[in-house]
């Protein structure tokens, strides 16, 4: 937890002034207020881990893929920060079962249901993985999707829609079948948030334009 907020104010200045963004949607974040939840995003670089720390104050577990623990500074960093390192094609029964303490505690986990981030930078969503589903199914917590509209950058103003919580609790059991049920929701929830955030933004464009 220390580290955690030692890291926070030395992010917080360069986030801010050099990484411009405006945030849409806080309220949505603010009826989650004291729940645990699972906060899902598209991933389109590193610098989205710092952006969402930062925009959303309150403290988020995030969960990355193996590869960047290959670095045994960056492994004990990400783990010193309560977060997580998963090998996305192996199952890892140890984590599921510390996130799903997690969420019940009332913490927030931050998960990118793609598995990776796009190595150039696009508006459309890759495939998404069924780990999301699964914890939402078997905690029966919220999920709360974002979006980030562009990849995150320097001096380049940004935004970030944030959608309405939604849940899973139609699924009762974790099967084969509710995973691909479920994730094909979330994906549809992403994609309602993703129109309304590119169509606000061309409207926008357009009034300025005007």
């Amino acid at each position: 937890m220390f580290l955690y907020i030692i890291l926070f104010i030395i992010a917080f200045l360069p986030v801010t002034i050099f990484m411009p963004t405006i945030v849409k949607g806080r309220k949505n974040l603010r009826k989650l207020k004291k729940q645990g939840f699972i906060l899902i995003c598209n991933h389109q670089s590193l610098l989205d881990i710092p952006l969402l720390g930062i925009k959303f104050r309150r403290r988020q577990h995030f969960v990355a893929k193996s590869e960047l623990g290959k670095n045994k500074f960056m492994k004990w960093l990400i783990l010193k920060t309560g977060c997580y390192l998963i090998d996305r094609g192996k199952p890892n029964l140890a984590f599921f079962k510390d996130a799903q303490k997690l969420l019940k505690s009332g913490k927030v986990l931050a998960m990118f249901p793609e598995g990776t981030r796009k190595k150039i930078s696009t508006e459309e969503m890759g495939e998404l993985k069924n780990g999301v589903a699964m914890l939402a199914i078997k905690t029966q917590v919220k999920i709360l999707p974002m979006y980030v509209k562009k990849k995150p950058r320097f001096f380049i103003w940004n935004r970030i829609e944030v959608g309405e919580p939604f849940d899973l609790t139609e699924f009762e059991k974790v099967t084969h079948e509710n995973l691909q049920l479920a994730t094909k929701k979330i994906a549809n929830e992403f994609s309602k948030l993703q129109e309304k955030c590119l169509k606000k933004s061309k409207k926008q464009l357009t009034e300025i334009v005007k």
